[in-house]
């Protein structure tokens, strides 16, 4: 999402809009988080966390997600012998590393960025897969494919602390953005109702399910964006929230999976202080 990409595009134009708080920027920078740092600084303050890993906008109005694929073990039987006996035994690789579908079903939220965020990754996408557009030199240096995300799944246990299972892909890319539902009209309803809710299949690669290194890269994807988070300066730096505090300082948390499991909730001290002195203000008027 570099200048001279959005520049080149007309459907990507609008994205080098230089107000902060438009929809625009909110979904370069997402798109983008390596646009947010020095010297290619581009942020949305306010709608945007730039050290945060993850994409509150999607994690936080995702309704279902559903595909992961089952363990399928591959066989082989022996031909059959003189009196007919044969034998089978377990023929495959402890790993998946196929291709598979996800989809994510989001609920739309007003101004529909959803499908505006994803019609732009799609659209980015194919036009870097055919030459039109350009990744960063260290993507093309790295042989990396700019385009691609993981999904986390983690599933907790009823009071909602600890995580019983964890599982992720090692890749994935959205395949198609329901973007005609927004254009159909009835008579009976001024209102488009068709993309209330939005439809996201991804393609992806490989899967793990309930392996340790999960929880290690799950931990380490954090503290890639948020290096203060790291277990040397995390505790100096933030303060892990209750479970009582975790409504009051909604969107403003990191998350980590700690060795007992428990997802725990981290916040700067200085916004806790902020906020907790905020709060006494409040209950003492």
């Amino acid at each position: 999402m570099s200048y001279d990409n959005l520049s080149a595009s007309r459907i990507l134009a609008p994205l080098l809009t230089q107000s902060e708080l438009t929809q625009q920027r909110l979904i370069r920078v997402l798109l983008d988080p390596d646009g947010t740092k020095s010297p290619r600084s581009v942020k949305a303050p306010g709608l945007v966390d730039e050290r945060s890993a993850f994409i509150p906008m999607l994690t936080n109005n995702l309704l279902s997600i559903s595909g992961w694929p089952d363990v399928d073990v591959d066989t082989y039987t022996s031909q059959e012998g003189i009196a007919k006996e044969s034998w089978s035994m377990i023929d495959d690789i402890p790993r998946n590393y196929g291709t598979y579908s996800l989809t994510a079903n989001f609920r739309n939220i007003i101004g529909d960025p959803i499908s505006a965020l994803f019609y732009a990754w799609t659209h980015y996408a194919m036009a870097v897969g055919r030459g039109e557009l350009v990744p960063y030199p260290e993507m093309i240096v790295e042989n990396e494919i700019d385009y691609m995300t993981r999904i986390y799944r983690l599933v907790l246990d009823p009071t909602r602390t600890y995580v019983q299972k964890i599982a992720n892909c090692g890749a994935a890319f959205p395949t198609a953005v329901p973007m005609g539902a927004a254009f159909n009209y009835t008579a009976d309803s001024p209102l488009a109702n068709d993309n209330e809710q939005i439809s996201i299949p991804f393609q992806c690669i490989g899967v793990e399910y309930n392996d340790p290194i999960s929880i290690q890269e799950f931990n380490a994807t954090v503290v890639y964006f948020n290096p203060e988070m790291a277990d040397a300066t995390r505790e100096q730096l933030f303060t892990k929230l209750t479970k009582s505090e975790l409504s009051l300082f909604n969107y403003q948390g990191y998350p980590r999976i700690a060795e007992d499991n428990e997802l725990e909730w981290w916040v700067a001290k200085d916004t806790y202080q902020l906020t907790i002195d905020e709060q006494v203000a409040i209950a003492g008027v």
